[in-house]
């Protein structure tokens, strides 16, 4: 009689294992298939206590002058004095003088610093004249689309230009082209495209034969954009291509990386109908699929094609994968992420996930900035290995307010009893989840047991109990065993 239960109990567990290939064949067949906020980071500070010089509002600090606005809106040639009050004038504040729209020209002297949209969409605007600018920031000269002069000194360390064309010292950045239109060439000794740098311009057409990352967005908002040919890039940052609605070409087969958001709006983002739609080296930029639960092809290396999908419950990653900025962002319905084995989160990568629970790791290195901002219902995150050696700001920030991070005793790099400003508990770590039989493997030895214990035939020791409860539901039953089974088979990578 025993035999013959053995015999039906082995039956079982094979069978429940090809059921299983038989219902995710399409997803294995997916193996070998290949086809921040994201508005303008404006860091507008508050000046109410500006002090007024002639038509400008300025503030003193350390010595030197912010320009921060102006009294009545500037007409014609803007000049910025040298100095106020004896002391040297060195930035213009961010949005000074946004929209000034009857401003022709800029001369800034001893300006080192010009502020995040600080002439943004200064339409008149023909000349610039920046000749000791050290540091200009994102959208300073965005939409300025008549700006066809910028006057850097020859001297400056840090900048250079060509007309219209605002390049790092080395021309190897293009740091901002306003007035760019049509069909343009970049040179060759271009590599990276700034932030913004293209933003709004009427282009039709770019070549960009030796860059290699394009940053954030670097043409957002470029909606005549039709084709892009970029044989060379391998990283595209977020929103690098959001809203070109005319863009339907892309040239990229040596992509590593992208944003979540980068081809957001495109014709071509909107055009991609495979189940994963896999581009460059393995870079997953949209999933079309129709199931709730998805386990990724093991060819995908970075994951960022879930940008605000509201369908997926769960997402199952491949050991190799690294999980790109903004790649899940408010996946409202995302309750459960498999990252156990993944090194690298990126920014933003869960930012409003707000049914997302719980998340492990066990082998984190890097967790970039607002990782998990704002997931609201995250109460534990459960770390089995060393602190990340890297961990951004505001990572957890948002999460339930009885939000714990533990950690397993013995590993390195945390403090009790906060660690970053988040809560933190040690934890004892137990036996392998799985590994019922103690061999340090997890394989159908490990479901047989289960299926006995299932069936009344062992009584499994507490240990056992707590190793063989694989979906966490505080029961051992054959759940458990076709979890085990899935993990054997190499369907998922962690309970």
């Amino acid at each position: 009689m025993k035999r013959i239960t053995l015999f039906i109990i082995s039956f079982t567990a094979i069978y429940i294992f090809f059921i299983i290939l038989a219902d995710l064949s399409p997803v294995l067949a997916g193996h070998n298939s290949f086809s921040q906020s994201d508005g303008k980071p404006m860091h507008t500070e508050a000046y109410e206590q500006s002090t007024v010089f002639g038509n400008f509002k300025y503030n003193i600090e350390g010595g030197k002058v912010t320009i921060t606005g102006y009294i009545d809106e500037p007409i014609g040639k803007l000049t910025i004095p040298d100095e106020i009050d004896g002391c040297s004038v060195t930035a213009i504040a961010d949005e000074a003088f946004m929209r000034c729209s009857q401003v022709t020209a800029v001369y800034m002297p001893s300006v080192k610093y010009i502020g995040n949209s600080a002439f943004y969409e200064c339409t008149s605007l023909l000349t610039a004249e920046i000749p000791n600018a050290e540091d200009i920031r994102f959208s300073a000269f965005s939409l300025c689309r008549s700006l066809s002069t910028f006057v850097i000194s020859q001297e400056n360390k840090r900048y250079s230009a060509d007309g219209g064309i605002l390049y790092s010292k080395d021309r190897t950045h293009i740091a901002a082209y306003p007035s760019a239109t049509g069909e343009i060439d970049m040179p060759y000794s271009v590599s990276i495209i700034d932030g913004y740098a293209f933003e709004g311009c009427k282009l039709i057409k770019v070549n960009m034969p030796n860059v290699h990352t394009v940053k954030g967005s670097a043409f957002l908002d470029c909606e005549l954009l039709e084709t892009a040919f970029m044989p060379n890039v391998q990283s595209v940052e977020y929103s690098a291509f959001r809203n070109c609605k005319a863009l339907y070409s892309l040239n990229m087969p040596n992509l590593c990386s992208a944003a979540g958001n980068s081809f957001i709006g495109t014709a071509w983002y909107n055009n991609l109908s495979d189940e994963f739609a896999i581009t460059g080296e393995g870079v997953l930029i949209k999933y079309n699929g129709k199931s709730k639960d998805v386990f990724l092809p093991a060819d995908v290396k970075c994951v960022a094609g879930f940008f605000a999908n509201k369908k997926i419950n769960s997402v199952i990653l491949p050991k190799t994968a690294f999980v790109a900025n903004s790649a899940f962002v408010s996946c409202d319905n995302l309750k459960k992420i498999d990252v156990s084995d993944v090194e690298t989160i990126e920014n933003y990568a869960f930012s409003g996930c707000i049914s997302l629970d719980y998340v492990e790791f066990s082998g984190i290195k890097s967790i970039g900035n607002y990782a998990f901002y704002n997931c609201s219902s995250l109460k534990a995150a459960r770390f089995n290995c060393n602190a990340p050696e890297t961990f951004g700001k505001g990572v957890f920030d948002g999460a339930a307010d009885d939000f714990t991070i533990y950690y397993a005793k013995g590993t390195m790099g945390w403090t009790t009893p906060a660690w970053n400003g988040y809560p933190t508990e040690e934890f004892e770590p137990s036996a392998r989840v799985g590994d019922l039989n103690g061999d340090s493997k997890i394989n159908t030895a490990d479901a047989a047991l289960v299926l006995k214990a299932a069936a009344g035939m062992l009584n499994l020791t507490s240990e056992q109990q707590k190793c063989g409860d694989c979906n966490h539901d505080n029961t051992v039953n054959t759940a458990d065993a076709v979890l085990i089974l899935k993990y054997a088979a190499g369907m998922i990578t962690s309970f």
